[in-house]
C-alpha cells in the first residue's frame, strides 16, 4: 500500500465530510476503511491510505497538457477532479477552480505544491505554458503596468492580486502585495499568507487571490464562513478531529478543534474534554488523530 506523507499541512477537501484530503504538496489521501468504524478505544494504525494521481490529457487551443487529477467516491457520486483545484478548495477556500484557471509558476503541471499556484485566466495560461514550456529554467511572470497588462516579467515580487467580492466577482487587480498593502491598508506580511494557504484574506467583505485570477470564482465556502483555517504551520501541525455516531460509525471530519467546535456550536472546552475521556457528548463521539 502507498504511504502518505504526514509532515506536512493537510486539509480536508470540501463536500466529502473529511473522508478525503489533500496536501500543500499535492499528495491526496483517504480515511482508511478499518479506520471509519470506531470500537473499544482503539483505531488502527493505518489512518490513511494514499489515493492514487492519475495524469488527464486536456487541450488548450492545440496544447496539450497532461493534468493530475484524482477519483473522489461520496455517497452523491464519483467524480474525476484535478488536484491543484482540490488544493484551491480545501486551501483557499474557492470551490470549482478550473485547471486552466490555475498557473503553474514552474511551468510544469505536475507540480502542484501550494508555493507553486497560482490564479489566472484562460488566455493568460496558454500564453505562459507557450513561452516557458521548452525552457522551464528560465521564469518569466505574468504581471501588469498602470496602463495594461504586461505580457511576462522575470520579477517574481510582480505577482498581481486579484480582488473578488464575496459573490466571486472580480473587482480590480493589483499590481503586487504592496501595491494592495498601500491601497487597501492590509498588512503586507498578511497578504502573502494566502499564498501558502493560511489565510483566505477575506478583508472588508472582499476577497484577495495571488494572481490575475479569472472574472469569476466559487467563493461561498469563504462567504458562508465553511470553513476554519488557523494559522499552524506544518511543524506545529493541527491534529484532524474524527466524529463518530453511537453505532461507531465515522460520519464527519474536520480540519482543526476550532472548525469541530464551531461546525457543531459545541464549547471548545466540552470537546477537549470529551476527547481525553472518550465518551459520548450530544450523540457524538469526538477523537485527535494526526
Amino acid at each position: 500500500m502507498q504511504e502518505v506523507n504526514k509532515k506536512c499541512r493537510w486539509r480536508n477537501v470540501p463536500y466529502t465530510n473529511g473522508y478525503y484530503q489533500v496536501s500543500e504538496q499535492g499528495d491526496v489521501r483517504v480515511v482508511s476503511k478499518k479506520c471509519r468504524m470506531y470500537a473499544d478505544g482503539l483505531l488502527t494504525d493505518q489512518k490513511y491510505e494514499a489515493v492514487p494521481v492519475v495524469l488527464k490529457r486536456k487541450n488548450y487551443k492545440r496544447i496539450e497538457l497532461l493534468i493530475p487529477a484524482v477519483t473522489l467516491k461520496t455517497e452523491w457520486a464519483v467524480t474525476d477532479t484535478a488536484v491543484s483545484s482540490l488544493i484551491y478548495a480545501a486551501f483557499h477556500g474557492l470551490s470549482n477552480i478550473a485547471p486552466e484557471n490555475i498557473l503553474h509558476l514552474d511551468a510544469n503541471e505536475q507540480n502542484n505544491d501550494i508555493r507553486n499556484l497560482i490564479l489566472c485566466d484562460r488566455d493568460e495560461k496558454i500564453n505562459f505554458i507557450q513561452k516557458n514550456r521548452d525552457n522551464a529554467l528560465v521564469f518569466q511572470y505574468p504581471t501588469q503596468t498602470a496602463t495594461g497588462f504586461k505580457a511576462y516579467s522575470p520579477a517574481r515580487r510582480s505577482l498581481g492580486i486579484s480582488e473578488y467580492d464575496l459573490e466571486g466577482k472580480r473587482l480590480a487587480v493589483y499590481l503586487n502585495a504592496a501595491h494592495l498593502s498601500y491601497v487597501r491598508g492590509i498588512n503586507i506580511q498578511t497578504i502573502r499568507k494566502v499564498v501558502s494557504g493560511f489565510k483566505f484574506l477575506e478583508f472588508n467583505n472582499r476577497i484577495f487571490k495571488i494572481g490575475f485570477g479569472p472574472a469569476h470564482v466559487d467563493a461561498h465556502l469563504i462567504a458562508e464562513k465553511k470553513m476554519v483555517i488557523t494559522n499552524h504551520t506544518a511543524s506545529n501541525k493541527e491534529k484532524k478531529i474524527f466524529r463518530y455516531d453511537t453505532l461507531g460509525k465515522l460520519n464527519c471530519v474536520y480540519n482543526n478543534l476550532f472548525e469541530a467546535a464551531a461546525f457543531n456550536s459545541i464549547d471548545l472546552n466540552c470537546i477537549k474534554d470529551c476527547m481525553r475521556t472518550k465518551l459520548q457528548y450530544k450523540d457524538y463521539i469526538y477523537l485527535a488523530i494526526d
